[in-house]
This record gives structure tokens, sequence and C-alpha cells, in this order.
């Protein structure tokens, strides 16, 4: 069921990757328009999945979502299946969104948030056993960090009625407590961000979403046309505009637009899509244990390759290139994954391309971290 290929003994990389590193290394940072190459040290197989869901629980043990059985799926690094757990159904234990988010918890837990339900379940990993569950405020809770210990972060929708009396929808963003699912701080970033970058309100969403928080209290917000807006505090009243300088205006391509043409079906709008810009990213952002910011790019996916901006706080650090189509990726301490589908094989009878995970050491990649207090 699953594979592995390792290079050399143990699970860090040999002396062809090291060398790469290095080379990596030696750029102190990289500039603008520098690619630097990363080579796996291992890959591993999970489940085809409707879902991109990655999370590192620990340096050797990876989690994905298996949307088709409504579970997850955690592997090691040799390839060996660490455990599943999770079914369909609204029971304990049991998910009824076959998309859900994934948060690394403590004591080696992992916390799935069935937006659904709105409802986050823990779980041990090395049992699968049910550890705790608990109701998430708001409607369709999504996670907003990627790690919970006594509290996680999360947002919502959120209906208030303005100055009119009209209904008016925000995204808001919570701070809960794990146990209670009560909320300990809140807040909505409003609209007037998106004006000032030169963004459209969207209308139906008003405000910020999509956010993503770091465990060091910043955090980051997608715009339009390659821009992100970074607050050093996720109280602080103005964020820093960022602009992503490798990010180029691209309209979907014909194979796209076939793509997406199949996938909405009749719900397709054909002049919609063929209209709108290719967002600079795929979601979610991640932020790793030193805040510096990953973004999985939308570059390269016709030449087989995939590439991830690294920032340190506002500062762009240079892009990293890795193969194969990212989906998703995560970080933790020296250790990045990420989820790809792999390019169509004549082995392929069924004609889709399969689903894995490259593994990478990235302990002598010298961006520097980010301190939002400094």
């Amino acid at each position: 069921m699953t594979r592995v290929q390792q290079s050399g003994e143990g699970r860090r990389p040999s002396a062809v990757l090291a060398a790469c590193v290095l080379v990596v290394a030696s750029c102190g940072g990289a500039e603008t328009g520098t690619d630097l190459s990363l080579i796996p040290f291992a890959e591993s197989v999970v489940p085809l999945s409707d879902d991109i869901g990655i999370l590192l629980l620990d340096e050797d043990t990876v989690c994905t979502t298996e949307s088709y059985e409504y579970r997850v799926y955690c592997t090691d690094v040799n390839g060996s299946e660490v455990g599943y757990f999770g079914r369909q159904g609204e029971g304990p234990g049991e998910f009824n969104d076959h998309l859900p988010d994934l948060l690394r918890g403590p004591g080696g837990t992992i916390g799935v948030i069935d937006s659904d339900l709105n409802r986050m379940s823990a779980f041990e990993v090395a049992t699968g056993a049910l550890v705790s569950q608990v109701r998430l405020p708001g409607a369709y809770f999504q996670r907003a960090a990627s790690s919970f210990s006594s509290t996680l972060i999360g947002s919502s929708w959120s209906m208030q009625r303005d100055s009119s009396g009209a209904i008016r929808t925000n995204t808001h963003f919570a701070e809960v407590d794990a146990a209670s699912g009560e909320v300990v701080w809140e807040r909505v970033y409003d609209s007037r961000f998106r004006t000032d970058a030169g963004c459209e309100d969207s209308g139906v969403l008003p405000g910020l979403h999509s956010g993503t928080f770091s465990s060091r209290g910043n955090v980051v917000f997608v715009l339009c046309r390659g821009q992100l807006l970074l607050f050093a505090g996720r109280d602080d009243a103005s964020g820093t505009l960022i602009r992503a300088p490798r990010y180029v205006l691209e309209y979907p391509s014909e194979r796209e637009v076939e793509e997406y043409l199949e996938s909405a079906g009749g719900f397709a709008m054909e002049d919609w899509y063929r209209r709108t810009p290719k967002p600079y990213q795929r979601l979610p952002l991640v932020f790793d244990d030193r805040s510096r910011l990953w973004v999985v790019t939308s570059r390269g996916r016709n030449e087989g390759v995939s590439y991830l901006d690294v920032y340190s706080g506002p500062e762009y650090w240079g892009a990293v290139r890795v193969r194969h189509d990212a989906l998703a990726v995560d970080v933790l301490g020296s250790t990045l994954v990420v989820l790809v589908d792999r390019p169509v094989g004549p082995g392929d009878d069924d004609g889709y391309p399969d689903r894995g995970v490259d593994w990478y050491d990235i302990s002598e990649l010298e961006a520097p971290g980010y301190d939002p207090g400094s």
C-alpha cells in the first residue's frame, strides 16, 4: 500500500542531496529570480483524495485525508502505515465533511475540524482512539492555524446587522478554548485593507478571509494579483502589503479551461473563468515554527515542477523548486513535506496521477526566521 525511496542510510539525504542543499545554503538568501532546487530524500504513497490536506504530526509522521472514505490516513517516513481513523456519519469520531481540516495537537494527537458538523474531534494517532470533541462557534468553522494546544484559532461566518438594519456576513476570526468551545479572542478584518490594495470586494463575504496565523501571533491574508497582507500582530490596526516579486498576470490555459469545465459540469461559467487571472498561490499558506511563510505558487506546472516562495516577515527570501505538481505543503523543524500528484505513467491504467508525499530536508536552508515582536 505504501512505498518509499530513500537515499543512503537513515532518513536524511545522501551526499548528492547534501551537496545540493549546500549550494542553497551558500546563497545565504535568494535574490529575486533565483530558483533553488531540492531533491527529496524519501517518498511515500497516500490515498487519492479530493482534498489536499497534509499535516506533519512530527518530523517522521505525516497525515493526509482520504475524502472517499471520510477518514484520516497517517504514514511514516519509511512508508509504513501508522494508522487511519474516521468514517462517514455524525456520531463520535465520525465526519460528515469529506474535506476536513487537520491540526497538530499535543502529546501525539491530531485535531480534525468537520465544518459541516462545526466541531473538532481530537484523536490519538498511535491508537486511533477518539480523545475529545468540542462544538465550535459560528458557522462553517475552518482552521486558521495549523496546531492547537489548550486553544485553537480558526474562522467562521458571522452575521451582524449594520447601522441601516441590513444583515451583513463577515468572516469572523476567533481563538477558541479547545475543551469548552468558548471564544477567548475574536476579530473581523474589514474590507478597507482589500480596497487599500486595489482589490475589489467580493460582495458575498465582505472583509478579509483565508487568513493564516503563526504560532508567534502574526497573520497573513491573500489579496489579489499576487499580493499578501501581513500583520506583525493579530490585533495590529494595519498590516504590511507584500507584492510577490515573481507573480505574473496569467490567464487559464486551454487545458485548464477544459479541466474546469469537466469538474464544474452544469455549474461552469466558462467566460468568467477565462477572464479571471490565475491565482498567485494555492491555499492554504503555511507558517513554519520560525514564522517563515511558505507559499505554494502556480508557477512551473506546465514544466512538471513547482515553486514554493519563502518569506521572512515582509521580506521575500527566494523560491524553492520541488518536483511534480505540488498541491500543498507542511513544514516542521527541518522537514518539508509536499503533497503531489505524480505524472501519469504507462502503468496508470486509470489515467489518473498517483497521489504521494515527497520528503525534503531543509536543515541547511538559511532563510532567516521572523520575530514579529522585534
